[in-house]
């Protein structure tokens, strides 16, 4: 999946995959294409959780210039011909990531995705 979508104000709106599942009576939400969490005692908490981590992940990695390192850390490169940031196949990063490959094969969950909008980057 390529980071593209619609501009608006200097900002992209993106598609971004996330699972909801239940660990020890806590709701997660996990976005595998960035490695993060969030967590609460119900689907809404753990939404919210999620909202705050994303917030604070992407203010750091801008703030510091960290951004397109990190996902390239993360998987993601940008494609030679379009110029855009491809993220990774659903299949690499279940094959790469010992705790996704144990959610999608040992446990109940849901798969949903979720708009998000972020800054322009070149």
């Amino acid at each position: 999946m390529y980071l593209t979508g619609t501009q608006i104000d200097g900002k992209i709106e993106v598609k971004l995959t996330l699972l909801s599942y239940i660990d020890e009576n806590v709701h997660i939400i996990y976005s595998p294409a960035l490695d993060l969490y969030g967590y609460g005692n119900d689907e809404s908490e753990a939404r919210d959780s999620f909202a705050v981590t994303l917030d604070e992940y992407l203010a750091f990695t801008t703030l510091q210039d960290l951004f397109t390192a990190d996902l390239n850390r993360l998987g993601w490169h940008v494609d030679p011909e379009s110029h855009r940031l491809v993220m990774p196949l659903w299949t690499d990063l279940i094959a790469q990531n010992e705790h996704l490959n144990e959610v999608v094969t040992d446990r109940p969950f849901k798969k949903f995705d979720q708009q998000l909008r972020l800054l322009i980057f070149a």
